[in-house]
Order: C-alpha cells, then sequence, then structure tokens
C-alpha cells in the first residue's frame, strides 16, 4: 500500500496562528498479516482563513488523515501522533468531548454528496439537524431562517423552496453545495473539503470550487482542501 508521507515544509515549527497543528500523524490497519500503513508520519499546520491543499494519488491515505482529523475512523484503524487543535489535543479525546467539536469547529464535505445525504430527508430537515445538534435553543423558524440563508451562501436559487426538495431533486453539483451548506451549518473555524469535485465535470468542478473560495471569504473559514 502506498501510503501518504509528509511535504517539503512539514517542519515548520508551531506558532500561535497555527489553527491546527499536526505532528507525525500514522494511521495503520490491521490485516490478516499484520498492520499496514496508510498515513506515515504525516505533519502540517493549517493557520486562520487559510486554505491548505493535501494531494496525493488515489489510495495514498489522504481521506484517511481527514477521517483521523474528525474521529471518524473505523475500530480497526489505529492512529498516532498528535492532532492540536486550537492548542488542544484531539487524538485520544473522549468521544463526547469530540462530538462538541466535530461539526461545531471543524467541518466537513465529504467527496460522496448522494452517499452522504440521507435520502429520506429532505434536505432542509438535514441542515436543520446539523444546527439544531450544536443548539438547541434555536426554535423551528430560526432553523429554516438558517438553513435557507447557507443554501443562499452557496448559491442555490430559490433557497426558500429547495428546503422542501430531496437529495435526489439535485443535480450532483447542487448535491454537493448542499453539502458545503451543511460543512458551514455551525459557522466552524477549520473546513475539511475532502476531495469535493469527485465525479463532477470540469465545469461544475470550476463552480464548486468558486463556492468555497466566496464561502471562505464571505465567513474567514480555514479550508483544508484533499485532492
Amino acid at each position: 500500500m502506498t501510503s501518504l508521507t509528509s511535504g517539503p515544509g512539514a517542519d515548520r515549527p508551531d506558532t500561535a496562528t497555527d489553527l491546527l497543528s499536526v505532528r507525525d500523524l500514522t494511521v495503520e490497519y490491521r490485516t490478516d498479516t499484520g498492520h499496514a500503513a496508510a498515513v506515515e508520519r504525516l505533519s502540517f499546520d493549517v493557520r486562520e482563513r487559510e486554505t491548505l491543499a493535501i494531494v496525493g494519488e488515489s489510495g495514498s491515505g489522504k481521506s484517511a488523515a481527514a477521517m483521523a482529523l474528525m474521529g471518524l475512523l473505523p475500530p480497526s484503524a489505529r492512529v498516532s501522533g498528535s492532532l492540536r487543535f486550537r492548542g488542544r489535543e484531539l487524538l485520544g479525546l473522549p468521544e463526547r468531548e469530540l462530538r462538541a467539536v466535530r461539526g461545531r469547529r471543524i467541518g466537513i464535505i465529504f467527496q460522496d454528496a448522494l452517499a452522504a445525504l440521507n435520502p429520506m430527508m429532505t434536505v432542509g430537515d438535514q441542515i436543520t439537524e446539523a444546527v439544531a445538534v450544536h443548539d438547541p435553543s434555536l426554535g423551528r423558524e430560526a432553523l429554516t431562517e438558517r438553513a435557507a440563508g447557507l443554501l443562499a451562501l452557496v448559491g442555490i436559487p430559490s433557497p426558500r423552496t429547495r428546503l422542501y426538495n430531496y437529495p435526489h431533486e439535485f443535480s450532483g453539483g447542487m448535491r454537493q453545495r448542499v453539502m458545503i451548506a451543511i460543512g458551514m451549518a455551525n459557522e466552524p473555524d477549520l473546513l475539511i473539503a475532502d476531495e469535493p469535485t469527485t465525479a463532477l465535470d470540469v465545469t461544475v468542478q470550476a463552480q464548486i470550487l468558486d463556492v468555497l473560495r466566496h464561502v471562505q471569504e464571505r465567513t474567514g473559514t480555514s479550508v483544508l482542501l484533499i485532492t
């Protein structure tokens, strides 16, 4: 297995402006013949309002690194190293405390929007659910207003009407915009975009990247782009 490793400049020292500091991240999976490394000693930093890209070939461990940051790897994975977010170590954090960070302070856009979205729920319900989990004090009207605003932010026309549509009623590019809206639902400090243009044609890919740029300019969110 080819594994993802650090590139030039990964040994840059921590600074006060670093939002995320990853040091020697290693992800291994149990196999019948022992442990296989997907990520080996990966180190990088993401600063405030910065966009950082992790680039690698298919199967090199890019998504494994992203899932490690979110604490979403399967039980068969063994993770070591250091993942510090705003100076707080995430690796080894109890699940209850990690849930308070995941989605609230760190958002994620999954690469397969059709698989990630619930086909039985309207996109509006899926966005409001993401908000309500972290802010249960908001009423239904406030949640609906927030969801419509997020759809408008990512460039979906007639956002109030589209809240009541299901994922299959959107094109591939529009579904990915919905995923960006869900990732931004709680105005996170860091947004992980895990191959957000996968399986989209080049024109739509450019549109999605423009949406990410627009969202970052409007919100100041840092972006970790995996591609």
